[in-house]
């Protein structure tokens, strides 16, 4: 009975943090869209629900504490070329089990648009050039039981032209297993994250 009570209390808590990361979701206005969109068709087809049952290196991206879920080696990637206006949107992730040091991923998203025409003050044309935002994350997670932890260490490069700027920033994640079937995961995305000096 008091296992129940504290799973009902803890369930009443993530709840209540749902749904306050919900109606900030819903007017995010985030500066770059790399971290935003997301990656893999499953996790994106599952929207922000996702987040509970992440156990692949996809969770690097989406939830660091779901990466304990690799029981060996894990590999994922997703590439979305060559769609119209020359965007492209690609993402890869390798994630390893260490054993009792806990689990780890390093992944890379990157989308961007080629062939942008360039024109001076005066609308003339000057020069074809592309736009490219890369993501690299570095993640950490480890099991405490049911709970478990996990962070990544995010650094942004943006590329328009001529112009680049690198950034820093942290996620961090828990999940809480209710049991074999029911999971509950909870993300904080873009702790402190910088490109430049515009904070996302």
């Amino acid at each position: 009975m008091r296992n129940h009570l504290k799973k009902l209390v803890i369930f009443t808590m993530l709840a209540f943090l749902v749904g306050a990361s919900g109606q900030a979701l819903a007017d995010s206005n985030h500066a770059f869209p790399v971290f935003r969109t997301g990656v893999g068709a499953r996790a994106l087809g599952m929207g922000g629900a996702y987040v509970a049952v992440a156990s692949d290196a996809s969770a690097g991206f989406w939830n660091p504490a779901g990466l304990t879920g690799i029981e060996n080696f894990n590999l994922t990637s997703m590439l979305a070329a060559d769609m119209a206006y020359d965007r492209q949107h690609n993402y890869v992730a390798l994630g390893y089990n260490f054993g009792n040091a806990g689990w780890g991923a390093l992944s890379w998203v990157d989308m961007g648009i080629n062939d942008l025409m360039g024109h001076d003050v005066n609308g003339n044309y000057t020069n074809d050039f592309s736009a490219d935002d890369h993501g690299f994350l570095f993640s950490y997670a480890n099991a405490l039981n049911d709970l478990t932890v996990g962070a990544s260490v995010k650094v942004a490069y943006q590329k328009i032209d001529d112009y680049s700027k690198t950034g820093i920033g942290l996620d961090a994640g828990i999940k809480y297993a209710l049991s074999d079937n029911m999971a509950l995961g909870f993300t904080a995305q873009d702790l402190g994250t910088k490109i430049g000096d515009y904070k996302l």
